[in-house]
């Protein structure tokens, strides 16, 4: 028996969000990196130019622009002006954490510190009463997690005029306070400040320092790198191409959207209660992990696709996906140069484009010729498992390909085993994900918390 012959995918319709977000993101990346104002003056007031002058043309000739110029250029001259408006507020923070003393500010961490040869550090919110709140590299003597607001004694130093310093406007990075002496360190006030205790609560009983097992656990269910920062499974996992299974995203959303929605179902729920339902809790678990920005646009990238079923029209994962990360790019110009949010764009846009024709290409390629002797249903069902394991290889050989021009000059590594250990590690992580959530929610239980979270 033979499998059936595959079916060519149609051609993807590329959204002109897709062209507008790629000119956005070039435009606040070359502003941020330039750090002055003319560069950015000069890219929005160019961009503008040139759109009047295409219009003025055009209707001169009796001809419309190409629908995707109008778009593009406004991206682009809006990406500018946002890079500028950041800047403008960098320059202001940064000159308030100059002339303030470091201990008049709160030190909100936006991540857990992880360890150095010189102490921990990590990324916080710097504010002051009266003074523009700040982004700032956080150096200190002491461990805090995501949520704790650090006072304490320091100094405070901007970043000089080279590639580093770039790099930290790109981010939205105003410089590093280093604290040589810690005061106290309470939880954020509010719903976050609410959630980042229970997160704390809950990485403090995986114990994530204990062992690289509990380490991988507090990864993949809180979003907690401090347990594998610089460990050996780690460098493993980026060697072999599964780092974003320990980074909060997409797939950690899709997960838990499919376990729970399989489990609403029979509550006798309406369609829209459960959608609203599904979007909170996913909601809860993004804030609880700690808003990282590629988990951010997965969220938004359900909600939208949530809207478009209400409203009656029909998802298309590559516009909803340009159209958010637009959106974010506009509204917060430092995604531009946060890592995990180009890498998480970059593979979300390559695998709704070209997903389907590496699929096909492999079931051209490797389908089963022939079946003798084998009853049907066996046949069937291994014709079903080859079509699966063809398309997982396909998703992450295009997600590799559309993240190479990020990650190879980043990282220098290219990994050439990624396909055949996302193929292996997927459904790991499926059962690592599903049994270490229900260990976690089990661990804030007294009786059970030590029990819960060695059998997750």
């Amino acid at each position: 028996m033979y499998e059936d012959a595959p079916t060519p995918p149609e051609r993807p319709f590329v959204p002109v969000t897709l062209h507008a977000l790629v000119a956005a993101i070039l435009a606040e990346r070359a502003t941020l990196a330039a750090g002055d104002a003319p560069t950015g003056m000069a890219i929005a007031c160019g961009a503008l130019g040139a759109l009047a002058v295409l219009a003025l043309v055009a209707h001169r000739a009796g001809r419309e622009m190409p629908a995707f110029v109008a778009p593009v250029l406004s991206a682009a001259a809006a990406g500018a002006l946002a890079s500028l408006v950041l800047l403008a507020c960098e320059a202001s923070a940064a000159e308030a954490l100059g002339a303030v003393p470091v201990s008049s500010w709160g030190f909100r961490a936006l991540a857990d510190a992880t360890q150095n040869d010189y102490g921990w550090r990590c990324k916080a919110e710097a504010s002051c009463a009266g003074q523009p709140s700040a982004v700032v590299w956080l150096e200190l003597p002491e461990e805090v997690s995501a949520g704790q607001v650090v006072h304490g004694v320091g100094r405070f130093a901007t970043g000089d005029d080279g590639e580093w310093a770039a790099r930290m406007r790109m981010q939205g990075v105003v410089g590093t306070v280093r604290i040589v002496r810690v005061g106290d360190a309470p939880w954020a006030s509010g719903p976050l400040g609410a959630l980042a205790r229970v997160r704390a609560e809950v990485v403090g009983r995986i114990s994530p320092a204990s062992s690289e097992e509990r380490g991988l656990m507090a990864g993949i269910v809180c979003g907690s790198k401090a347990g594998l920062a610089g460990s050996p499974l780690e460098d493993d996992c980026a060697s072999c191409g599964a780092a974003h299974l320990i980074a909060v995203s997409g797939s950690h959303l899709s997960l838990i959207s499919a376990l729970l929605g399989s489990a609403l179902l029979a509550t006798g729920l309406s369609h829209r209660a459960r959608d609203v339902l599904l979007a909170s809790v996913t909601g809860a678990f993004v804030a609880f992990c700690g808003v990282p920005a590629s988990a951010v646009r997965s969220w938004a990238m359900s909600l939208a696709a949530t809207g478009s079923w209400a409203l009656g029209r029909r998802s298309h994962a590559l516009s909803s996906a340009c159209a958010v990360s637009c959106l974010m790019c506009l509204t917060m110009p430092s995604c531009a140069g946060d890592v995990g949010f180009m890498l998480s764009v970059a593979s979300v846009v390559g695998i709704s484009a070209f997903a389907p024709y590496a699929a096909y290409a492999l079931d051209a390629a490797f389908r089963v010729r022939r079946l003798r002797g084998v009853p049907k249903r066996l046949r069937r069902r291994v014709a079903s498992l080859g079509r699966s394991a063809r398309s997982a290889v396909a998703v992450t050989l295009v997600a590799q390909l559309a993240t190479m021009p990020i990650t190879v000059p980043l990282f220098g590594r290219l990994s050439l085993v990624a396909p055949l250990a996302n193929l292996v590690l997927g459904p790991l992580f499926t059962l690592s994900l599903a049994s270490g959530l229900v260990a976690s929610l089990a661990s804030l239980v007294p009786v059970l918390g030590a029990p819960a979270v060695s059998a997750g």
